[in-house]
């Protein structure tokens, strides 16, 4: 996340960053993240699980998203 942040002002395309809402590192700075990305290329998905079991359903939504946006 770190290396996102820090790089929105270049980025050029969406990112997407998918939070786990039981990931005790990132989610209780939700807030924080969705100001700082507010209006941005950077987009944060929140998500079902921590930070290991979101992982499929993150990939699962990443497929669906880039599909739509290829139409």
């Amino acid at each position: 996340m770190r290396v996102l942040v820090e790089n929105i002002p270049s980025m050029q395309i969406n990112h997407y960053a998918f939070v786990g809402k039981e990931d005790e590192g990132l989610y209780p700075l939700k807030d924080d993240l969705d100001a700082i990305s507010h209006n941005s290329k950077l987009k944060l998905i929140y998500i079902e699980g921590d930070h290991f079991t979101s992982l499929e359903p993150s990939m699962r939504k990443f497929i669906e998203i880039i599909n739509k946006e290829k139409k």
